[in-house]
């Protein structure tokens, strides 16, 4: 029968082994696959890479659905989400940016199906159905179309077949889990043409308890799950020599996420409950295991995710051209409570936020081989049309809680500023209560200076982004036992921003720097200092505070219209020895470069001309491997293992700063450690073991810019991880066929936050999965038990500080327990 391989085509590095099955009895060997780590067919165990690779088989065990579920059973990944599902990030060796910029690219590459996502939101919605997964570490520019500084995700599809079959899943579960997918496929008889099809409906209750106070939400829970997916495919092989596959997908996610709990309260939960009539307004004390979220406000989100490729292999005798071409358009509806509390201070209307990708890509490649080389060079082209939205308004409470704030700010002996508040009753404490009895501050005016929906009106940042680049990656077979690796790559991208600003006029940065009619000529800062004549030098680090970026009308006049262009030639050099016919080792250098880019977002730098523009320098990585790749123990044990040492210069730090998000330079950063997979067969028919860990290094320099960085831990990067799987095959009462499997994963301890401010720690912990799979003998029918994070482990994906609030602090959580039952026909 002849079917479509994807290892006929475009594939990144893959390591993927799998128990013979059925399982033999104790001289069982573990098969080894011929892979195309690099575009052209080699034994797993004499690629030079550093790889973990993913068979369906294991995916379907893991439950893995989409690339968040990936850290479960790989090691040295981590995924996290934050202010949203299309704000998630993926790190590899402890190297990954936050991704609630979008104007930044991910250090980690996703490819799907050959296509590169720009970034890695666009990524992380369900994956259907899995032929493998493979993570590569490293950079990987000499042999992927877009270049990635950390390493690739990259993810292989389920391709047609000519011979009919179909399939439906049924899974039900806790939280009101629903889930229904079927797939169809088939083709002629001629085996020139066949088809697949594939649908999934998800809907879940949240994962989340959510306090609406007095509204307008009305929604009770949070980070619900409620998505449609439809993923059509076609093969053409009119020959054994051309193979043409054109893949259409669209996804719709209309989901409610994501609101964040208190970790840590400070003294300003006491003027958000006078503000909430008396209510408390954030959990105070914080108790952020209770999962319970405070938001008055909307945190829905709309998520539409579309596009298409064709990819076409055509071998001319000498070599074989492939051509990978796509369009992809992802856009994205977000509302968000701004102050993550139940007072109306400051939110995002779904309707004015969000962002959309429009993306045309093409890569080009001729491979061949000849007695003693494998060659290859390609070509690829990326065009990209960004389009962010904004619109942060205020809420009714806005005026009298930044009031409160700055009244707040007087007390002791009279120096504090805002943002550092003090419980003291000191001299001041006087002044202080009259001017809150008063209504606070706006006992200096009659009207309110910030009427409910003023702010940001609606900006708008649109970003066009050109990349071109031509590569090529050759290997040498010095001789039955050695083989020289050499790659290069040269990289253009050219970007340019337009940003276009509006502001509601009625604002408190107009009331404290322009004459007033209701204070008889004087402005609102003259108003001040003769009401407090005595706290009038506070008063310069008072203003800032009502004239937050977010009200500031200047902005109004000044656009930002930037471009920037960055080039680079980045190559990669390999060695690799055959020890003997079961162990092989390498040594390699790769360097790689990940383009500069804007922050889309006010930036008051710019507007006071301190920077020419929003840019951030480009990243890049210099990279030292070497790693032994075995097949042990009469071929019942695979085990490799890989040291690696990593340069990174001006590294891009996304940092939240309380009212905007900003990507600055980290001038050095170093990440070394060890890493190592296996597969075992034990030797007691039906048991295999998989598992590996990694002990990385990953640190900031010790003579850069940001202080509170130097030589520490990077962000959201443990020491250790840790994975295990252990699946065990019988036959009960000899018509039922069993699966036991377990899975878990242990990672050290970490800070979660861009300035590794003490209340965003995460301790070590781990996570333990579960399932149980049965099935009648000569049954197309199969029914499977199954738990995520069994023991309800609490941890914090993200921590950052709560917005207008002093000394407190808030997290976005993992996922509690989750269990369920699916019910599966194979036809």
């Amino acid at each position: 029968m002849k079917k479509f391989h994807r290892l006929k085509g475009p594939s990144a590095a893959v390591i993927a082994v799998a128990i013979a099955a059925p399982a033999l009895p104790a001289a069982a060997q573990v098969d080894i696959i011929t892979i195309t780590a690099q575009k052209r067919e080699e034994s797993i165990q004499d690629v030079p890479i550093s790889v973990t690779a993913l068979s369906a088989e294991q995916i379907d065990r893991s439950g893995v659905s989409d690339i968040k579920d990936l850290i479960a059973i790989t090691p040295g990944l981590m995924v996290t989400s934050t202010a949203s599902e299309a704000s998630t990030t993926a790190r590899i060796r402890g190297i990954g940016t936050v991704g609630d910029n979008p104007g930044l690219e991910s250090s980690v590459g996703v490819v799907i199906d050959g296509v590169y996502r720009s970034r890695n939101s666009i990524a992380f919605g369900d994956l259907g159905e899995i032929e493998r997964v493979e993570v590569l570490r490293g950079p990987q520019g000499t042999v992927f179309g877009k270049n990635t500084s950390a390493g690739v995700i990259n993810v292989i599809s389920t391709a047609p077949e000519y011979e009919f079959g179909a399939g439906a899943e049924v899974t039900l579960g806790n939280l009101g889990l629903q889930r229904y997918q079927g797939y169809v496929t088939g083709g002629n008889e001629a085996q020139t043409a066949a088809f697949r099809l594939f649908g999934v409906i998800q809907e879940r209750d949240g994962l989340m308890d959510v306090e609406t106070g007095n509204g307008p939400r009305t929604l009770e829970e949070s980070y619900t799950s409620d998505y449609s997916s439809l993923r059509g495919q076609l093969l053409f092989e009119p020959s054994d020599e051309l193979s043409i596959r054109l893949i259409g997908d669209w996804t719709e996610r209309t989901e409610d996420c994501c609101t964040g709990v208190q970790v840590e309260t400070g003294p300003t939960a006491a003027f958000l409950q006078a503000l909430n009539g008396g209510q408390p307004a954030v959990m105070n004390p914080a108790d952020p295991e209770e999962r319970l979220a405070f938001s008055n406000r909307s945190t829905a989100q709309d998520i539409t995710d579309q596009g298409l490729s064709a990819e076409i292999d055509w071998d001319l005798g000498f070599g074989t051209v492939t051509s990978i071409t796509a369009w992809r358009e992802w856009d994205s509806d977000v509302a968000q409570d701004v102050d993550f509390t139940t007072v109306d201070i400051a939110y995002r209307n779904q309707d004015d936020n969000g962002a959309t990708f429009e993306v045309f890509t093409q890569e080009l490649r001729l491979a061949g081989s000849t007695d003693n080389l494998d060659w290859m060079v390609g070509g690829f082209y990326s065009d990209e049309d960004l389009e962010r939205r904004d619109a942060l308004r205020t809420g009714p409470a806005y005026g009298p809680y930044l009031n409160l704030l700055v009244s707040a700010s007087v007390l002791g002996d009279g120096t504090q500023i805002p943002g550092i508040l003090t419980n003291s009753t000191g001299p001041t404490a006087t002044f202080l209560d009259d001017l809150i009895a008063a209504g606070g501050l706006s006992g200096l005016y009659p009207s309110p200076l910030y009427p409910t929906g003023a702010g940001m009106n609606g900006d708008v940042y649109n970003q066009t982004a050109e990349s071109f680049a031509l590569f090529t990656n050759n290997t040498w077979h010095l001789n039955d036992t050695n083989r020289l690796t050499f790659g290069l790559r040269y990289t253009q991208e050219d970007k340019a921003l337009t940003s276009t600003f509006d502001t509601i006029s009625t604002n408190g940065c107009e009331f404290f720097t322009q004459p007033q009619a209701a204070l008889g000529g004087a402005t609102g800062s003259q108003a001040f200092a003769a009401a407090a004549p005595d706290l009038a030098p506070l008063f310069p680090g008072i203003q800032p505070l009502y004239c937050l970026n977010w009200t500031d009308d200047r902005y109004d006049d000044d656009p930002f219209d930037f471009e920037r262009s960055d080039e680079e030639i980045s190559g990669t050099v390999k060695f690799s020895h055959d020890f003997s016919s079961n162990v092989t080792g390498y040594a390699s250098y790769a360097n790689s470069f990940k383009a500069g880019g804007f922050n889309l977002d006010r930036d008051p730098l710019v507007l006071d001309g301190t920077n020419d523009d929003t840019s951030f320098r480009p990243e890049t990585i210099n990279a030292y491997e070497a790693g032994l790749k075995s097949v042990l123990a009469e071929g019942t044990l695979v085990a490799n293992v890989a040291a690696f040492h990593q340069d990174i210069e001006d590294f891009q730090l996304n940092s939240f700063l309380g009212t905007r998000f900003v990507v600055e330079n980290v001038a050095e950063a170093t990440a070394t450690g060890v890493e190592l997979d296996f597969l075992w067969d034990p030797g007691i028919e039906g048991l295999s073991i998989t598992g590996g860990g990694a002990y990385i290094k990953a640190e900031y320099g010790e003579d850069i810019d940001q202080a509170v960085l130097a030589g520490e831990q990077m962000t959201l990067s443990p020491e250790f991880y840790g994975n295990l799987g252990v699946t065990y095959e019988t036959v009960l009462a000899e018509t039922m066929n069993a699966i036991f499997h377990v899975e878990g994963r242990y990672v050290s301890d970490y800070n979660t936050g861009s300035d590794l401010d003490a209340a965003k720690y995460q301790e070590g912990f781990g996570i333990v999965n579960g399932r149980v799979v049965l099935s009648p003998m000569d049954s197309p029918f199969s029914v499977e038990l199954w738990g995520k994070n069994l023991f309800d482990e609490y941890y914090t994906q993200v921590g950052f500080d709560a917005p207008l609030q002093t000394d407190s602090w808030n997290a976005f959580l993992g996922a509690q327990r989750t269990y369920g039952v699916t019910l599966k026909a194979d036809f």
